[in-house]
């Protein structure tokens, strides 16, 4: 066969292959070729390399969560349990489980065949037949409260019965002075008692008086009866003791409380009267109404002492002493007129005043070391006292009637009516006004600086700026401001609400809250539109002050 040389030109690279029919020597070895893709960079300590896909190379590091899905499960059965079908189940399916006959028998040690009602089956269990039980009923409804416990007796009827002699009650037989004690365990031994015992062979009888008598063991106690007592002994060894009311003799029986005493009159020489009746009480008594007794509605006469605590209807007009010119009188009937009637010394007339807002009518005061008139009206011209070495301590004075025009002091050598400044001190000039248009009468107002400029034509004090609109706003609010050299001076911007809609504002609020505001000659004052609004028009600025 000749040799053949196949090029092939196919992607991915184009290779060339010899064949030759004939085997030459072994060529050298080719250069290594570049690294094959390996395994992926990256992963943490535990997880595993898993493939994405079936495509090769494409893989990742995934954490293993411990989850998983079951393929198979088996059972295999012991001690006569054996799996019959179905184990393992490897998709869905049912296990059948059976018990081996041969295997289960020997496990629980029962011979094939056993009769559980065969007589010798059952004797050679240990257990006893129906018919061998005389009591089937009694023991199928058996209550252990009913038979005996082994301290008891080994029987029922061994057992200690209702109505036993004490001798069968304990252990052993009883000798003279014994007592029965129990042991703890629901039985009774009879033993020698201890402490606490014994017998009373003899007590002391005492009474008010006499001397003591002791009883002894057989003797009897005689409870006898005195004066205006018996006693009656009963068949339940109980003596019952009774005062004898038909007894004429019973000199002391303390204090009654209940009851009614019916009795002959006690003597007066026992604490009585001797009388059942009032009138012989007081000839008993030698009592006489009137000298030796007050009788009721009586004159005491003059008494040498006495305390009238609880005494009442004592007149004032007669049955007192001592008391000044109608003072009486006012103790009657306290009015201002009894009371200025029972002082002396006394000036003016009416009623009686208190501190508490009293009202006085035409008083005269005098001249009064000091007093506060801030409430009070009606000062007359007159009564104001000349000085040429103080001022009038007023705040404010009303020329003419209330309703005019009020003067006041705003400060050193400063005046106002109404308000307005309008007197100065000397040297200085009188009230001042400058006023500006700073638009136009129609067009609306817009945001701007320097609407307004102008210079001081003179120094002064700002006491007020009035400010107002042709046309009001009626969508957002016009905001307008004042400067002094690009400050302003104003506390706030003056500003035109649409609720109205506003048209005028004025303040007298000047930067730092203060109530005036110092210019000076030749400071540029501009006046800007912070905000406008499409239908307000008509700017005006008017700043009023004095001249300095």
């Amino acid at each position: 066969m000749a040799d053949q040389i196949k090029i092939n030109l196919s992607t991915p690279a184009p290779t060339i292959s010899v064949n030759i029919s004939g085997r030459g020597q072994k060529g050298s070895d080719g250069t290594d070729g570049a690294d094959g893709e390996g395994v992926i960079a990256g992963g943490t300590e535990g997880q595993v390399l898993a493939k994405l896909s079936d495509d090769d190379y494409d893989t990742t590091w995934k954490t293993v969560d411990g989850t998983g899905t079951v393929t198979s499960v088996a059972v295999s059965g012991s001690d006569g349990i054996e799996v019959d079908s179905g184990s393992p189940i490897t998709a869905a399916g049912t296990i059948a489980l059976g018990l081996n006959k041969t295997t289960t028998l020997a496990f629980l040690n029962v011979e094939d065949g056993a009769d559980v009602t065969d007589t010798t089956n059952v004797t050679a269990a240990g257990a006893l037949m129906d018919s061998e039980v005389t009591n089937l009923a009694d023991v199928k409804s058996f209550d252990p409260t009913d038979y005996a416990t082994a301290a008891q007796g080994t029987t029922a009827d061994s057992a200690v019965q209702p109505g036993d002699d004490a001798d069968t009650l304990g252990s052993g037989v009883a000798t003279d002075g014994q007592v029965l004690t129990a042991d703890g365990l629901g039985g009774a031994a009879w033993e020698d008692a201890t402490g606490g015992g014994g017998s009373m062979t003899s007590f002391t009888l005492t009474g008010d008086s006499g001397t003591p008598q002791t009883i002894s063991d057989g003797n009897t106690l005689d409870v006898a009866g005195g004066t205006g007592i018996s006693t009656v002994a009963g068949a339940t060894d109980t003596v019952t003791i009774n005062v004898d009311a038909s007894q004429t003799q019973v000199t002391a029986l303390g204090t009654i409380s209940t009851g009614t005493w019916e009795a002959t009159d006690v003597a007066v020489a026992h604490g009585g009267t001797g009388a059942s009746t009032a009138g012989g009480a007081r000839t008993n008594l030698g009592l006489v109404i009137g000298t030796d007794v007050v009788g009721f509605g009586g004159a005491l006469g003059t008494p040498t002492s006495g305390t009238l605590t609880n005494c009442t209807g004592l007149p004032i007009s007669t049955g007192v002493s001592g008391l000044g010119t109608n003072v009486a009188t006012f103790l009657a009937t306290p009015s201002s007129a009894n009371l200025a009637s029972a002082v002396t010394e006394t000036t003016g007339s009416g009623a009686l005043v208190f501190t508490n807002t009293p009202s006085f009518t035409t008083p005269i005061l005098g001249t009064p070391t000091s007093g506060t008139l801030t409430n009070c009206t009606g000062l007359p011209v007159a009564g104001i006292t000349d000085s040429t070495t103080s001022a009038l301590g007023v705040g404010s004075l009303e020329i003419g009637h209330a309703t005019d025009t009020t003067l006041a002091r705003v400060s050193a050598g400063v005046a106002s009516i109404e308000g307005v400044n309008v007197m100065l001190a000397s040297g200085a000039t009188s009230l001042v006004e400058l006023g500006f248009a700073a638009s136009d009468e129609t067009t609306p107002l817009s945001a701007d600086t320097g609407v307004l400029t102008f210079a001081m034509p003179f120094s002064m004090t700002l006491t007020r700026v009035y400010a107002s609109l042709n046309v009001g706003p009626t969508t957002t609010a016009v905001q307008v401001d004042i400067n002094d050299a690009g400050t302003s001076l104003l506390n706030s911007v003056l500003n035109f609400i649409t609720t109205g809609p506003v048209t005028t504002f004025q303040t007298t609020s000047f930067a730092g809250a203060a109530s005036s505001y110092a210019l000076s000659l030749g400071d540029v004052v501009t006046v800007d539109i912070d905000q406008g609004d499409v239908a307000a028009a008509g700017l005006k600025i008017t700043l009023a002050g004095y001249r300095t």
